[in-house]
């Protein structure tokens, strides 16, 4: 059992953002159907190419990373963020940079900051540091144009909205004509 002085606001923040897969601020059905199964929607067969260009991304290990990677949960909102701001992932890590080529960390924690990207995170230096490592697959100290594109542009709002469809109609709907019943039902209105 959880004592109480050890349930606090930036703890619970932190376990909100990690069940909150879509990044909308709460905890829906699917998202604990996920937990519970420990299911990571990018890698299950339904997504498709995503999955692909996702599991390409992480080299391949996304299969054995856990649904409650913090790392990888704060990664994705960054992500949905640039691509939601931005009109392209090189626009984004020119910013980043400011012009320079290469994100130093002060650089990252600078723009992650000003974008509010990691809202609820509550992250500390050394957890930002060890994020930025994480995204830093060479160990070089600063991110290139092509660690940034690995990183992030594969979470892209537009396609997360769309699994995000199709993950709350497979958990609200028993068949394919309920569904469908469903959204006729709007058309008269």
């Amino acid at each position: 059992m959880i004592k109480p002085e050890k349930v606090v606001p930036t703890k619970l923040d932190r376990l909100l953002r990690l069940m909150d897969f879509y990044k909308v601020g709460g905890v829906q059905l699917q998202d604990i159907q996920r937990l519970v199964n420990d299911e990571n929607p990018y890698t299950n067969e339904t997504a498709g190419k995503s999955a692909k260009d996702f599991m390409k991304t992480f080299g391949g290990g996304i299969n054995n990373t856990s649904t409650f990677d913090w790392k990888l949960s704060a990664i994705q909102q960054i992500g949905l963020i640039i691509s939601k701001k931005y009109s392209s992932f090189e626009q984004s890590f020119e910013e980043a940079s400011e012009n320079m080529h290469k994100v130093s960390f002060e650089q990252f924690k600078n723009f992650v900051h000003e974008l509010d990207a990691l809202q609820g995170f509550n992250l500390t230096i050394p957890l930002l540091q060890k994020l930025f490592s994480e995204i830093d697959p060479h160990k070089k100290g600063y991110l290139t144009e092509n660690d940034w594109k690995n990183a992030f542009a594969n979470f892209q709002w537009n396609k997360q909205i769309m699994i995000e469809l199709r993950n709350t109609v497979q958990c609200s709907f028993t068949d394919m004509e309920s569904a469908f019943a469903f959204f006729c039902s709007f058309g008269d209105q």
